[in-house]
């Protein structure tokens, strides 16, 4: 009987829409209440002027006609790399310098092609080192390190413009720079031998007093 009655208002009001028999009929749903617009991710926005960037300059090693030398860079921080030092852990860097992006990048920092050596040869002055060059990729790697302090906030330890040489400076574990690592058939057995439940120590240890051995050569 209802039936009949729905199909009689349809018929006098011209619709050509009829309900299924033995289910609901289906209604349109709304987008709005079913799906709300997506969070705006922080490593997605692009580089304001006042984004943080902290910039360290590090000791590091290059192997050079066999033998391994000094090697001075300035390169990025993520949150978490100056979180860590700030903690004490030993660390190839010897003074940190915390900049706006405006200050960092030469131009835009989201379209920059250089950086802005002006604003952090302080690092040279602080730390009586020389010759100090700028890292591979150093633009890009800025652009992503600047947007990890995005979301964590408690990681700007150093005010904007603010500089600290308080770190625990250690070169016991070397940063070797434009190291290849070449690994062949005996290598793979060495490390199949030197693995244990602690680790692979022997091969650790030998790396280890090679490294020495070539830093005093």
């Amino acid at each position: 009987m209802l039936q009949t009655v729905i199909l009689a208002v349809l018929l006098v009001t011209g619709s050509s829409w009829v309900p299924s028999v033995g289910r609901p009929a289906a209604f349109p749903r709304s987008s709005s209440l079913f799906s709300a617009p997506p969070t705006a991710d922080p490593f997605q926005a692009p580089l304001s002027a006042d984004d943080y960037i902290a910039c360290g300059l590090a000791q590091c090693f290059r192997m050079v006609d066999g033998k391994l030398r000094d090697a001075f860079i300035y390169e990025p921080l993520t949150a978490g790399s100056l979180e860590t030092i700030e903690k004490q852990v030993e660390t190839s860097y010897k003074a940190v310098l915390a900049l706006s992006a405006s200050d960092f990048f030469v131009g835009d920092p989201n379209t920059a092609t250089e950086i802005n050596m002006a604003n952090i040869e302080c690092l040279k002055e602080v730390t009586g080192i020389a010759d100090v060059e700028m890292c591979s990729n150093a633009v890009e790697r800025a652009q992503c390190a600047s947007r990890t302090f995005r979301r964590r906030l408690e990681a700007k330890t150093l005010a904007i413009g603010e500089m600290s040489d308080d770190y625990n400076f250690s070169t016991e574990k070397k940063r070797i720079l434009d190291e290849v690592k070449v690994v062949s058939f005996d290598d793979n057995v060495k490390q199949d031998s030197s693995i244990d439940v602690y680790g692979r120590t022997d091969d650790e240890e030998a790396a280890a007093a090679e490294i020495e051995k070539l830093a005093n050569a």
